[in-house]
């Protein structure tokens, strides 16, 4: 688990029975907390104003995804930008959208931000799924092994009878039934 520091001249004080932090006592510099709180995910997020301009993106985001304030989502991530409009224009959440960049998956999660009952730009969510996708490839893989052993035992002349532990009879082949 990770522990983020919200401000470095933030003073800690617990009460000696609950080990909680004691409201008053805490003097918050609110944008390093919000800094914090946008690193303390793994999923990058980023912020876009209404030309698609990168306001605001945590560590993911830079780092995995080279999306910086300043930058432009065309020039970043170009594959969103027909998505992103859609969003800005018709004010839905658009999920289930995939983007690969530097060999990884993201699955993406754009919604609207709102001001005064208008969309003043989108806050996108990447949400890295390579190593589901990794899982998934090798599952696939065993399948087929299970499939091909079945066939194997299946196809032997030989009655064959597979226990488990206890003795207990988990798979028979056709063979044995003559």
């Amino acid at each position: 688990m990770q522990c983020f520091a919200v401000s470095r001249n933030l003073e800690k004080v617990r009460t000696e029975k609950k080990g909680v932090f004691m409201r008053d006592t805490i003097d918050l510099n609110w944008k390093e907390f919000g800094n914090a709180l946008l690193n303390a995910t793994p999923n990058g997020v980023v912020v876009f104003d209404n030309a698609l301009q990168a306001l605001i993106s945590n560590q993911p985001a830079r780092n995995c995804l080279g999306v910086y304030p300043g930058s432009f989502l065309a020039a970043t991530v170009p594959s969103l930008t027909a998505s992103a409009q859609r969003v800005l224009s018709g004010g839905a959440v658009e999920t289930g959208l995939v983007v690969e960049k530097n060999d990884s998956r993201y699955s993406v999660l754009l919604g609207p931000v709102y001001h005064d009952d208008a969309a003043i730009g989108i806050i996108a969510i990447f949400e890295d799924m390579t190593a589901l996708t990794n899982i998934t490839n090798r599952m696939k893989g065993f399948q087929q092994l299970a499939i091909e052993l079945d066939t194997i035992i299946d196809s032997s002349n030989d009655g064959l009878w597979i226990c488990d532990g206890n003795g207990v009879v988990v798979r028979t082949n056709p063979a044995s039934e003559k």
